[in-house]
């Protein structure tokens, strides 16, 4: 039987995770109509085609992780290999290019 305190520990374990989220989520969508300059009919599109483009990869990456066996584990070279990646596209994704609304939907 899990504890109170492990069910406490666990739920505050992800606390942190999930509140930054949020916040990039509240966040993003002022920041993609106000600074970055498109429309909130744009930029509510964009999100509705990332959620299901998200949708699909969970299903691909969530098979390619459940199969992969290295000596370093499951999961880790995953954390390794895409921490890079990961850092640079956070960076781009609040870069604000000076292209027409077209190219900076694209």
């Amino acid at each position: 039987m899990i504890t109170l305190k492990e069910k406490i520990g666990y739920g505050l374990g992800d606390a942190a995770s999930s509140m930054f989220w949020k916040i990039f989520g509240m966040y993003s969508l002022f920041f993609y109509t106000d600074v970055f300059g498109i429309t909130a009919a744009a930029a509510g599109t964009m999100f509705l085609i990332a959620r299901l483009w998200d949708s699909l990869t969970d299903l691909l990456v969530g098979i390619m992780s459940d199969r992969t066996r290295t000596r370093w584990g499951k999961y880790r070279p995953y954390l390794i290999w895409f921490a890079i990646p990961f850092a640079v596209m956070g960076v781009i994704t609040f870069y604000v290019p000076d292209f027409g609304q077209t190219g900076k939907l694209v």
